[in-house]
């Protein structure tokens, strides 16, 4: 994988700092299935570990960002006086 590749694979920490939330947001987010993430499973273990692909991220990203509906005019200032 080439440096500065978008499928990096974050931790929760590294996830949160990068989504801009808090860890606990995050957990949230991954127990609601709110959030892509990969489940590795821990040998001889119960429990999981979860990591986050960066490229997921960015397109999970681009799908919740809000655009504007159109341009806001801007006031003609130089009439008044």
């Amino acid at each position: 994988m080439a440096p500065g590749s978008d499928d990096v694979v974050l931790n929760y920490r590294e996830a949160a700092t990068f989504l801009g939330i808090s860890e606990r947001t995050l957990e949230r987010y991954v127990r609601e299935s709110r959030i892509p993430y990969v489940r590795f499973p821990q040998r001889g273990e119960r429990r999981t570990v979860v990591r986050f692909l960066r490229s997921q991220l960015l397109q999970w990203l681009k799908q919740r960002t809000v655009r504007a509906a159109h341009a806001v005019p801007q006031p003609n200032l130089e009439g008044a006086a």
